[in-house]
């Protein structure tokens, strides 16, 4: 099973406009499954995609964004990682998890 985590934190029409992006990754990767870091905008909305396995929501604040994505992420190894957002926040993040 392929593993997949996208940052995606930023606006709520942002992330409708990528959430095509969503239907063509389950279509051509059929066992795969998709772990979604969102902001608190985007969570309304991204937890109705069934395309989403899970959801992590990030908060405003670096610090304690920080120690929650070293805290979840640090272990856990992933196929793929999609920086979806132009954050340099979500880019430092991207940082500390294991992807290939």
């Amino acid at each position: 099973m392929k593993k997949i985590i996208i940052f995606k934190t930023d606006r709520i029409g942002d992330f409708i406009n990528f959430s095509p992006c969503l239907r063509i990754i389950k279509d051509n990767l059929k066992n795969c499954e998709i772990t979604m870091i969102c902001s608190d905008y985007n969570y309304q909305i991204v937890k109705n995609y069934k395309e989403i396995d899970k959801i992590y929501i990030i908060k405003k604040k670096i610090y304690i964004d920080f120690f929650f994505i070293v805290k979840n992420f640090i272990n856990k190894k992933f196929d793929y990682l999609f920086q979806m957002d132009g954050s340099k926040k979500s880019y430092f993040y991207s940082i500390f998890i294991n992807a290939k």
